[in-house]
């Protein structure tokens, strides 16, 4: 995957700058692709196999910007499953990733991906070379609707799909950096941000939260913010209390 292939090459010229930053956790480009190639090698001891859906469910986003990332070194077709997907599935996942174990999943489908697991990590050897996709066509992830029609929708993404969304992110809204979003990483804008920050070798910010919002605004001086209607009007009424008249 060209976009992995790059986002990969990091670790050699930036391996101390940060990759994904998530309040006070700063994951560097090494530290990001050590655990993403560690749990990708967990994924091999698993036997998923190229061409598979590996859907997670109950990660905070940046456990699923690792998760997505070792699935992507499988070759595999990353899904952060939608709320109330095992009630009414939209799609059915070859693997479930879960941070507890699921009654309504067969066991031989679900990797647990708890504390214990994370823990273990280091005794995996870090995959360094992603499998490559057969085809510049070949799905990588699903991305899901957000149901307002009624029905919850899966969006494929292909490879090429992918860099080419992530180099439209660049020329559209990255032109003044550091960029981030306030969109979740389920969102098409937050996933294509975080495509974009692999491809450009820039920062993917996480935030939960307004005030966690402000604060990474301020301590990473972000000069530009993709944000939608409802997290504007909170932001300006929390920058007016804090600074009024701005």
């Amino acid at each position: 995957m060209q976009l992995l292939e790059l986002a990969i090459s990091r670790t050699e010229v930036q391996p101390e700058e940060p990759a994904v930053i998530f309040g006070d956790i700063v994951l560097s480009w090494g530290e990001f692709f050590d655990t993403a190639g560690r749990l990708a090698s967990l994924f091999e001891s698993r036997n998923i196999r190229p061409g598979q859906v590996v859907g997670m469910t109950g990660f905070s986003a940046i456990l699923q910007t690792v998760i997505v990332t070792a699935t992507w070194f499988r070759a595999g077709i990353s899904a952060i499953l939608p709320i109330g997907h095992l009630e009414a599935p939209s799609v059915n996942p070859d693997w479930i990733v879960t941070p507890v174990l699921l009654p309504s999943v067969p066991v031989s489908q679900q990797i647990l991906l708890d504390e214990v697991t994370l823990q273990t990590l280091g005794s995996f050897t870090p995959q360094l070379q992603p499998t490559p996709y057969p085809r510049e066509n070949s799905v990588s992830h699903l991305l899901f609707s957000s149901g307002t029609t009624g029905t919850v929708k899966a969006i494929p993404y292909t490879v090429d799909r992918v860099v080419n969304r992530a180099r439209v992110t660049a020329a559209s809204w990255r032109t003044h950096r550091p960029f981030m979003t306030s969109l979740g990483f389920r969102s098409a804008s937050g996933f294509n941000t975080f495509a974009e920050a692999l491809l450009s070798g820039t920062p993917y910010f996480i935030t939960e939260d307004v005030g966690q919002l402000v604060t990474t605004i301020n301590r990473y001086k972000v000069r530009t913010l993709l944000t939608s209607p409802h997290d504007a009007a909170l932001l300006a009424q929390r920058l007016h209390k804090e600074a009024p008249g701005f």
